[in-house]
């Protein structure tokens, strides 16, 4: 299955560093820490009039249900939800309104309708060998593999339609034809077909690696990546070339270098992640003409494009949160911390990673070593070359 960035985006923004989006409903917010939602003065949000007197509340605590004269009040649901969602939805929010931010200080006005075509883009590229009507159903089982819901995946629709119009100018200016050759080089040239981990830091590398050493890689993929759009997907990322934008000089050259089968020991960091990657296959470079696909691959090139300016707007966003946001609810607040904390590894810890890795190097280079030399000893045996080389 394919995934385009404009969905690995929307995995991304589950992540603490690039996890900043927002909802359908704009909040109020004050005018000194973007996305820090405030009651507006003289509203308290609670409706008084559903409370009782004899029910031990706390003025303005509303009543959410009652059964057999047992009242459920906001107060004793409200903390289990911060715990549980309320900091993934807390960011989600603050990009949202950021982004708003940004595209008004531009003059651009994001219409539903370009969120419309923002969500039916994103479907068509996360479910490429699907009929349109199925859309709907794969969503929801997606999303419940993932437990994101609804509401959460409009959030960040709606965080990417704000980015894309934001992208677009930049994204369509000064198309030259070496630069769609390129793109054509890139797509129907040879092309690796990888899995991957994304991981926050590398005390998860390490877990992951241990975890590894016994378990299937799509196991390890859906359970513990970062981008848990292609970690529901075994990790599988959608093939890609040695010229493909969007991924580091060290990442290419990991994908190319293993075999199909092989995964990698070394840890490849892209962006603010590390990454774990396994071979699938390489595929040979397609015989198309360069006239019969210009018009395509012009499209394909503009979406790149596009899609790496949103993610760099996002990255800008995501530090400018993090070094401002002010957090005031005080579970919220730790999680944040908490988060921070872990996303920054100590050196200590990732002198241990590091150790940890090279040992693994050490025993896989001790298991090859005989096979090396046995096929060394006996050239003559050799008759062909491999089909492709990294």
């Amino acid at each position: 299955m394919r995934i385009a960035p404009t969905l690995l985006a929307f995995s991304a923004t589950l992540s603490l560093a690039a996890g900043l989006t927002g909802c359908n409903a704009s909040p109020t917010t004050n005018g000194d820490q973007p996305g820090v939602v405030t009651p507006e003065k003289g509203k308290s949000g609670r409706n008084d009039s559903t409370m009782s007197a004899d029910n031990g509340a706390a003025k303005g605590d509303r009543v959410l249900a009652e059964v057999e004269g047992v009242k459920i009040l906001e107060s004793q649901v409200l903390p289990a939800l911060y715990d549980s969602y309320g900091l993934d939805v807390l960011l989600k929010v603050v990009q949202l309104d950021m982004a708003r931010a940004v595209t008004a200080a531009a003059g651009i006005t994001v219409s539903a309708a370009e969120v419309d075509t923002e969500r039916n883009l994103t479907l068509a590229l996360a479910f490429p060998d699907q009929k349109a009507e199925d859309y709907d159903n794969l969503l929801t089982q997606l999303l419940s593999q993932q437990r994101v819901s609804r509401a959460e995946f409009g959030i960040v629709i709606e965080t990417n339609a704000h980015l894309r119009a934001l992208a677009k100018p930049a994204a369509t200016s000064e198309i030259s034809d070496d630069a769609i050759r390129a793109e054509f080089n890139a797509t129907y040239g040879e092309r690796a077909r990888i899995r991957h981990i994304a991981l926050n830091n590398l005390q998860e590398v390490g877990v992951a690696q241990r975890r590894l050493a016994t378990e299937p890689f799509e196991k390890v993929a859906r359970e513990m990546s970062a981008n848990r759009i292609t970690g529901a997907q075994g990790g599988e990322l959608a093939p890609f070339a040695r010229t493909s934008g969007g991924f580091s000089p060290e990442f290419i050259q990991a994908a190319f270098a293993l075999k199909p089968g092989e995964t990698s020991t070394d840890v490849i960091q892209e962006g603010k992640f590390y990454h774990v990657i396994k071979s699938i296959e390489l595929i040979p470079p397609q015989v198309v003409k360069y006239e019969s696909v210009r018009d395509s691959v012009r499209e394909e090139l503009i979406l790149r494009r596009q899609n790496a300016l949103m993610s760099m707007k996002r990255g800008e966003m995501a530090q400018l949160a993090i070094r401002n946001l002010q957090i005031n609810e005080p579970t919220l607040k730790k999680q944040f911390a908490d988060r921070l904390a872990a996303a920054n590894p100590t050196p200590a810890d990732r002198d241990e990673v590091r150790r940890s890795l090279d040992e693994k190097r050490e025993q896989l280079n001790a298991t090859t070593a005989p096979a090396t030399a046995a096929t060394t000893a006996a050239p003559a045996e050799q008759t062909t070359t491999p089909a492709t080389q990294p």
